[in-house]
Parts: structure tokens; C-alpha cells; sequence
């Protein structure tokens, strides 16, 4: 339905993705909306593994392009 399921604001001096696996441990959800910086590997296979849609912009090297929704993006 594209509820907001939870939201935190992360500092900018660090690496974002360190802060994805407490962000979502626990949490049922059907997707992940995220910008390039969410763009890691083992995001994308947790996202996999639940069963999520993927919905992250991608970054320019990208070996491998995902598909993505990109209306709902």
C-alpha cells in the first residue's frame, strides 16, 4: 500500500547502509524506496530474501543493472 513503515534520519558523515539492518530487523514489509546510496549488494540480497521489491536508484557502476519500478520510485 505504500504505508510508511518506519523513518530515521541518518548522519551524514557516515556510511548510510550501516544503519539498514537495525532499520529493518523485525519489520515485515513489501519493499525498500531508497536512494543510490542504499545501492549495496547484501542490501539487495536481504531484500531478496524476504521477499521486497527493490526500489533503489542505482549507481552509475553498476555491473549488473537491477529492475527497478520506476514509477514507483
Amino acid at each position: 500500500m505504500g504505508n510508511l513503515v518506519r523513518f530515521e534520519l541518518m548522519p551524514g558523515q557516515r556510511y548510510d547502509t550501516i544503519c539498514v539492518a537495525p532499520l529493518i530487523k523485525g519489520v515485515e514489509f513489501g519493499g525498500l524506496i531508497a536512494d543510490k546510496a542504499f545501492d549495496a549488494n547484501w542490501i539487495i540480497a536481504e531484500l531478496h530474501q524476504r521477499g521486497g521489491r527493490i526500489i533503489i536508484s542505482q549507481k552509475a557502476n553498476r555491473t549488473a543493472p537491477l529492475a527497478i519500478d520506476h514509477e514507483v520510485y
